[in-house]
């Protein structure tokens, strides 16, 4: 089961296990159908292939287990999910392992590098502000926001069961308004010069291409 890894590798990077029940009972929310624990343990199994490559491992790993610990779905709460994902981790640090809050990694406040990556999944782009002159954290970012993402290169029959979950956590939209919304961001990602920002997925982007061609397809013409 997912749950038995994860738990064992959030006590790890927490050394708490009231952090880990946190997250469980986020990502286990009754609406969700795709950002669930499982979510979390595909991230963590590419993670294993490029956190060789990461200047701030503990950083990335911080922003995959909060990256969507708020996920709200309603037309006036979902933009403040990545907001609200990232002041939750800064007061699950608080309130479980303060002893993190002044954690710092490679010269840099982990806190601080974790929540500007979890802002960046908003849209998707490394630019994360408060680390402009770091490349190397932007480039770590790329590689989170590629974790993310990585659904989108999956084989079809992975693909289709992302894109019907989702689907069911807007459920109380009717099929012709969410149909409209899911083109408008699938388009998004594919007009990108690119979808995936480190080395490390530049070979999945062709398979990512063709996906969200099939999916904006699929969904222009429903049924």
């Amino acid at each position: 089961m997912p749950a038995l890894y994860l738990e064992s590798e959030c006590r790890k990077d927490f050394a708490s296990p009231a952090v880990w029940e946190r997250i469980r009972l986020a990502y286990s929310e009754p609406h969700r159908r795709y950002h669930t624990l499982a979510h979390l343990q595909a991230m963590f199994g590419h993670y294993a292939d490029v956190a060789a490559q990461l200047t701030y491992p503990r950083a990335v790993r911080w922003a995959i287990w909060f990256h969507d610990y708020v996920y709200h779905t309603e037309a006036d709460r979902y933009p403040l999910n990545e907001t609200l994902s990232a002041s939750a981790l800064a007061g699950v640090l608080q309130q479980d392992c303060p002893a993190l809050l002044t954690q710092t990694e490679n010269g840099l406040p982990c806190l601080a590098l974790a929540s500007e990556m979890i802002l960046a999944t908003k849209r998707h782009h490394a630019d994360m502000d408060g680390f402009a002159n770091h490349p190397d954290a932007c480039a770590d970012c790329g590689v989170l926001l590629d974790l993310d993402l990585a659904i989108l290169a999956q084989p079809r029959k992975q693909l289709l069961a992302f894109d019907a979950g989702v689907r069911a956590e807007f459920a109380q939209y009717a099929d012709a308004d969410f149909a409209a919304g899911r083109i408008l961001a699938l388009q998004g990602f594919l007009g990108r010069q690119q979808i995936y920002l480190s080395p490390a997925f530049a070979l999945r982007e062709p398979a990512a291409r063709n996906n969200l061609a099939m999916l904006i397809s699929r969904w222009q013409q429903p049924g």
